[in-house]
């Protein structure tokens, strides 16, 4: 076998690994120093406090709206405490199973994808230096109050016709159980 080409005493394909890896990890790093600046831009903008208030007030409602559908399913039957112990598991069962399986660093790594792969670095810290002044976390904490208020007015305007329609449901729940012989006698 041939001896390898040496430079500076350290075989070349030695050195070709070595720089190999050396790439390999400072892309890793690079990429993790751009998902926390991204993290950071998203903490700044109010975007990660946001998004976890929506994944708890949709908790929330379905919580509400599972009641609802039991407490008025239940209007008119005798059911026993143990079948009524049955539906308010199941019910449980039910606001734990709309749980969403994203975790916080997944929705980093997706905005990372979809909005901070479209900015260099040096525009990631100008924008990081803007939301992080005194002015733009006014505009940020002004944003959610009023994101709240609409939100609040789209679920006010929206009511009647969720209620409406429970309301149907509730009929036609109704109705097949009215088949059942569990109603009251």
């Amino acid at each position: 076998m041939a001896p390898q080409p040496r430079t500076h005493g350290v075989p070349l394909t030695r050195r070709v690994v070595f720089f190999i890896l050396a790439c390999v990890f400072l892309s890793t790093a690079s990429a993790n120093d751009r998902n926390a600046k991204i993290r950071a831009l998203m903490d700044a903008q109010g975007l990660l406090a946001t998004m976890q208030q929506q994944l708890t007030a949709g908790r929330e409602r379905g919580r509400v709206m599972a009641n609802q559908m039991m407490d008025n399913t239940l209007k008119g039957l005798v059911p026993d405490a143990a079948t009524k112990e049955k539906m308010h598991q199941a019910a449980s069962q039910f606001i734990e199973e709309l749980q969403s399986p994203v975790t916080a660093a997944d929705i980093v790594a997706i905005w990372a994808d979809a909005y901070g792969s479209k900015f260099s670095d040096a525009e990631l810290d100008g924008l990081l230096a803007y939301y992080q002044s005194p002015l733009a976390q006014k505009e940020v904490q002004i944003s959610r109050q009023a994101l709240t208020v609409l939100s609040e007015r789209m679920q006010a305007a929206y009511k009647p016709v969720m209620d409406a329609a429970l309301a149907r449901y509730i009929e036609r729940i109704k109705a097949i159980v009215g088949d059942c012989h569990c109603a009251k006698q």
